[in-house]
């Protein structure tokens, strides 16, 4: 994503709270959400749309997710 010009900065984050954090210090115009949101509560929701941040819900065209990966790879350590 940083290839793009017109984002300046990608900020990744551990924990909910630390979204949080970010969302209040940063001046964030675009928040990239998976589409399996659309239609649900979650964090940052309500103050992404108080300051007018969009919020873009990215479709994913393949089998692949961070979270599906990170259990694969759980399980493999523990081999």
């Amino acid at each position: 994503m940083k290839g793009f010009k017109h984002v300046v900065e990608i900020v990744p984050y551990v924990s909910e709270q630390d979204l949080e954090d970010i969302l209040h210090s940063f001046k964030i115009d675009v928040r990239i959400i998976g589409d399996e949101y659309v239609g649900k509560q979650y964090t940052g929701k309500d103050y992404c749309e108080a300051k007018g941040i969009e919020i873009y819900y990215n479709s994913r065209d393949h089998r692949f997710s961070s979270s599906g990966l990170r259990k694969q790879v759980k399980s493999v350590e523990k081999n």
